[in-house]
């Protein structure tokens, strides 16, 4: 059993080349194209209007009806 690593340096070298490649192209389209764009949408004119909040009034108080009087004949005297 060999478990001696096998130089792979050449390989490794490419990969990382590749990596830091695409890290650059990215930082350059963030700073180059993206950036304009996005200045030139935030220093278009802003309309502002302040919306009042409608507030609806609140429901008129329910009746309370008193419960109707007893009227029954009252229990005869013993």
């Amino acid at each position: 059993m060999n478990f001696a690593q096998e130089k792979q340096g050449a390989s490794r070298f490419t990969g990382l080349g590749v990596v830091i490649l695409i890290h650059v192209l990215i930082v350059w389209a963030l700073a180059s194209g993206l950036a304009r764009k996005v200045v030139e949408k935030v220093a278009g004119p802003l309309d502002v209007k302040v919306i009042e909040e409608q507030v609806k009034p609140p429901p008129p108080p329910e009746k309370v009806v008193p419960p109707p009087p007893d009227l029954k004949a009252p229990p005869p005297p013993c």
